[in-house]
């Protein structure tokens, strides 16, 4: 086996995990460049639908957070490596969903920090006029 491309279409219900994905992707795409990360497989993130999938349908061209390519040498899928491999490429929508759900999470929990910390000012404040308006009585 020379080489084998696999392209995973990414598509979102929601808008929201649609420009999530976009940005994990890219980042995804550029950790194998910058980490020891040479022998894994070649990952290649688009916005637009790769040549090896010109005559798919409609539906899979209409992938709002892009396509995602994955080039597989035969090193790759060598021995007890093929496994893995294919596990790892099927289960990888469920991987990237549960990242973007953890990324969601861990914003709306520091949205919540900050909201309870400007709460907590507004009190503070109101106490202080109270005080300043019994004090001029």
């Amino acid at each position: 086996m020379e080489k084998v491309i696999v392209v995973l279409p990414v598509h979102f219900k929601d808008s929201s995990d649609a420009v999530l994905a976009t940005s994990f992707l890219q980042e995804f795409m550029e950790a194998r460049c910058c980490s020891g990360l040479n022998k894994a497989p070649s990952c290649i993130w688009s916005r637009t639908p790769p040549l090896e999938i010109k005559g798919a349908s409609v539906y899979t061209l209409g992938a709002n957070a892009g396509f995602l390519s994955f080039v597989i040498f035969g090193h790759h899928v060598e021995g007890d490596k093929l496994d893995r491999a294919v596990w790892n490429l099927t289960s990888f929508h469920a991987y990237l969903n549960y990242h973007i759900k953890c990324s969601k999470g861990f914003m709306h929990m520091l949205m919540r920090r900050h909201v309870e910390n400007l709460i907590q000012a507004l009190n503070q404040a109101k106490v202080h006029v109270e005080k300043d308006k019994k004090k001029t009585k």
